[in-house]
């Protein structure tokens, strides 16, 4: 590498690349050697150098009472101001940077200075910062820090609600800054920003400016005057993209950058010092929305209220400013004081001032309320089912006083009790503060006089903490909402995915299939949408095993190009089906009560399969070679037959949506199925057949499996051959065509055909837990996963 030569770049295919290091041997293997060129190249500057013959007025910072200007410009107000250029102004401007030319004074503390709208027929300057002026800015934002929050406001509402003991550390947050867990730097490190920056920059040029209209970014100056004041630093890659809402982008600061330290970038990522688990906060989680729309009373409705730029709201403390530097353009840093995405803590530090803004709401009787990142959805009950809803929710109090307060890594929950469906009580909040009739103490008419509260009751509590929502994205009272990106009727006690989301699902399965080979990151993104359909679409979890295969292939090497495990073609084959389906809809409610008719199923090694349902029994034979034939199977594989047996037996026992208790003595079985899937192939395979069936038949989410010893359960003796009396036998049930191979009715004959090798390929396996495919399986390897490929078949 030539002296000078950033190693960091490369040339491929003709388009320079940033932030694509040769030092990471993984990505350097990933290109040929005929596209990796030792060549010079000039990132493009945001901000003109400071020239001494140019009449610039001088800039202390972006918020201080000094205007940066040109001096051409007239007069600007206070605040992001803009003029057009001069015409005699000649100077060429950045070439990286669209936008009109303005100045960005200070405003008075506290108050944010709006963007300016930008062009693309003009340029835009800001000067370089001195020693002296950046050490002025960064000592006046110590005393005063920038943020729309009102820290007095708070002090006094979380008093009044007798809250200031657990949250007193934001008020001291909201006045002097959040300490994040960013480490101290003992030498400087900044890489270069990723290509999307580039690749993007006018619209990373208006975010630029917008940051430091309201003072989040300070500067730029060069990395000797940041050393100078700062002393040494360290800056993480900033990358780009897309917001869902079409023409908006969202800047990133890689935190987690590098991968692992190297000779060129020897400081480990500012994440790798973060312990999230030490930044816990609520969320309102899919399990606990469903519990608490399961026990809304009748006619209640919801509204969602999107905060502002949320993580952007909260200050950093100055101890974590030397780890939050960006760089803007070749030698043109600027300092980060606020709370930026991409950092592990960041969502807990948010989510702390966030959790207690909703207890502030509910202390002042406006509920229930919750929240999932800056997503904020408001129920309200009739004001005739208040008290009946109150009652509820001391019932749900004296749960949580039973079960406590708890902390899974960075999520904080209430409860702990075990609900009838055999899953954890959880609630976002500890119910301590009862609902309050409002409608006579606020101007709610109409409609809105019927319920509990209306918006202009959280308006003003949001007036008196300086809350900023997002009204653009207000979504009224209704009893149908968007929430975590799925439809909540509150009606008809659904949730739905919506047919833009599924359809942007299925393109992104498309764009996935259009490469053979794929990296960490493309595994996660498809993985994560198809996660997130799945709580709506149960029967997709068994679908999604292939991908958790790649995603653990991929871990210790993630800019490696693997091949997908050959189940996950079939897998997304079914997923591109099903969200092509016009009504992607589930019922929340959890049943307060299961049926149970004691229903038990087991299978023994040698004999076979049987399920006993209140004393009457069915049973199968395995046939010989079930254990071998299409890929090895164990005792698991004849449980979980067994399982999907009695489940098809029981539904034909009672009506569509009737939640049912099952029994079995096979943990693996039990755990699996409270899972949705399995991660043993076989397993998997008769789970798939399982949920499709239950979906098919109205049952979705209604089959609770508990489990069972094997000397309690009545279905161990007819496994095992040993027969009740015929006169108490089930009806028969139809075997599927892909289980036929490797079952038989117990009371029909067994043929010299069945004790064949049946019209099937035998395919021995070094075992079903073996990977089914991918890079180190090899391409081209016919599975050994042929049940499950069958399944997926059928």
């Amino acid at each position: 590498m030539k002296p000078g030569v950033d190693p960091g770049l490369v040339h491929h295919n003709g388009v320079n690349l940033v932030a694509i290091r040769l030092a990471d041997d993984e990505v350097a293997r990933a290109l040929p050697p005929s596209e990796v060129i030792e060549l010079g190249f000039e990132t493009k500057r945001i901000f003109d150098k400071a020239q001494e013959s140019q009449p610039w007025l001088p800039a202390p910072s972006a918020w201080a009472a000094t205007a940066t200007m040109f001096g051409t410009a007239g007069s600007a107000g206070r605040g992001m101001g803009s003029t057009q250029p001069s015409p005699s102004d000649t100077r060429a401007c950045s070439p990286s940077l669209l936008g009109t030319r303005h100045c960005a004074e200070t405003s008075t503390p506290g108050n944010d200075a709006s963007a300016p709208v930008t062009t693309s027929d003009t340029c835009a300057r800001v000067v370089p910062l001195q020693p002296m002026e950046l050490k002025s800015a960064l000592e006046r934002r110590k005393q005063q820090t920038r943020t729309p929050y009102r820290a007095d406001g708070w002090e006094r509402a979380l008093r009044d609600a007798g809250l200031e003991g657990e949250y007193g550390d934001v008020v001291l947050g909201l006045r002097h800054g959040f300490r994040v867990g960013f480490p101290q730097v003992g030498r400087t490190q900044a890489p270069r920003n990723s290509e999307s920056v580039l690749a993007n920059q006018g619209h990373f040029t208006k975010i630029l400016f917008n940051e430091l209209g309201k003072g989040r970014w300070i500067g730029p100056v060069s990395r000797r005057v940041m050393e100078s004041v700062m002393g040494p630093f360290q800056s993480s890659p900033l990358s780009i993209i897309p917001k869902p809402t079409p023409g908006k982008f969202r800047v990133i600061q890689n935190f987690s950058f590098p991968n692992r330290p190297s000779s060129q970038y020897p400081l480990p990522s500012v994440n790798s010092h973060i312990d999230a688990s030490n930044f816990p906060c609520t969320c309102g989680t899919f399990r606990a929305t469903c519990l608490l729309i399961s026990a809304l009373p009748e006619g209640s409705q919801m509204a969602v209220r999107d905060v502002a730029e949320a993580y952007r709201t909260i200050p950093l403390h100055c101890s974590q400013w030397s780890a939050a530097v960006v760089q803007a353009g070749e030698d043109e840093f600027l300092v980060d004081v606020c709370v930026a995405f991409g950092s592990a803590s960041s969502g807990g530090v948010y989510g702390l001032v966030a959790d207690a803004a909703c207890a502030i709401m509910r202390a002042r009787g406006i509920g229930p309320v919750t929240k999932w990142v800056d997503d904020h959805p408001f129920f309200r009950v009739l004001r005739e089912r208040l008290e009946e809803f109150n009652e509820t929710r001391h019932r749900w109090q004296r749960m949580v006083e039973e079960g406590g307060r708890h902390q899974s890594r960075s999520r904080v929950w209430y409860g702990g009790g075990i609900l009838p469906d055999g899953d954890v009580f959880e609630m976002f909040e500890d119910c301590t503060f009862a609902l309050q009739d409002l409608s006579t103490a606020c101007s709610c008419t109409g409609d809105d006089g019927r319920f509990a509260y209306c918006m202009a009751d959280v308006d003003r509590v949001s007036e008196e903490l300086g809350i900023p929502w997002e009204h653009s994205k207000d979504v009224p009272f209704s009893s149908k909402a968007p929430y975590l990106g799925f439809v909540w009727d509150l009606k008809q006690r659904t949730v739905s995915l919506s047919s833009e989301k599924a359809a942007k699902y299925r393109l992104a399965i498309e764009e996935w299939r259009r490469r053979p080979k794929h990296p960490l990151e493309d595994v996660q993104q498809l993985y994560g949408k198809l996660l997130h359909a799945s709580l709506v679409i149960p029967a997709g979890r068994a679908q999604l095993v292939g991908l958790e295969r790649a995603l653990g292939n991929a871990y210790n090497s993630p800019f490696m190009l693997r091949h997908p495990p050959r189940s996950v073609g079939p897998d997304l084959d079914w997923w591109i089906a099903r969200l092509q389906q016009p009504n992607l809809t589930r019922s929340v409610i959890i049943p307060e009560q299961l049926v149970d008719l004691q229903p038990f199923s087991d299978a023994s090694t040698g004999t076979g399969i049987a399920i006993v349902i209140g004393g009457r029994w069915r049973a199968w034979r395995l046939l010989p070679g079930w254990r071998t034939r299409a890929g090895r199977k164990e005792i698991g594989w004849a449980e979980a037959v067994g399982f999907y047996f009695l489940v098809v037996a029981v539904t034909k026992l009672v009506s569509p949506g009737t939640h049912i208790r099952l029994y079995g003595d096979n943990e693996g079985v039990v755990r699996g199925w409270r899972n949705s899937r399995s991660r043993k192939s076989a397993v998997n395979g008769i789970f798939k057949l399982a949920l499709d069936f239950l979906e098919s038949v109205g049952f979705i989410g209604c089959i609770h499996c508990e489990y069972v010893p094997s000397g309690a359960n009545p279905a161990d003796a007819p496994s095992r051959g040993v027969y009740p009396s015929y006169d108490l036998l089930l009806p028969p049930i139809d075997i599927p065509a892909v289980l036929i191979p490797f079952v038989i009715d117990a009371l029909s004959p067994l043929t010299s055909s069945k004790l064949g090798t049946a019209d099937i390929e035998c395919v021995e396996t070094c075992g079903e837990d073996d990977s089914d495919g991918g890079e180190d399986a090899g391409v081209g390897d016919n599975g050994p996963d042929e049940f499950s490929a069958l399944v997926s078949a059928i």
